[in-house]
């Protein structure tokens, strides 16, 4: 798997600015994501594609509902609000 070195980079998981960052897909939503390995090595998604999962599929929102009972993602938590 590729590597994308730069100091330019943002992690999409945690909006930090990285050195590193590898290219994956998505575990609920299937999107191509750039990622740095602490998001990695903690399992974090993106908070914005977990609120948006959870609008999508059945199969969707059954990933969505595991990542945000856990709290596996970054930023503040995520309302009933945001996900209606």
């Amino acid at each position: 798997m590729e590597v994308w070195m730069s100091d330019r980079f943002i992690c999409h998981s945690c909006d930090q600015p990285k050195h590193s960052l590898e290219p994956r897909k998505s575990k609920v939503t299937g999107m191509d994501i750039l990622i740095c390995k602490t998001c990695i090595d903690k399992g974090f998604e993106p908070r914005h594609l977990l609120i948006i999962a959870y609008g999508g599929t059945d199969l969707m929102r059954k990933k969505a509902t595991k990542f945000i009972k856990d709290n596996l993602y970054v930023g503040d938590k995520i309302t009933l609000t945001e996900v209606l």
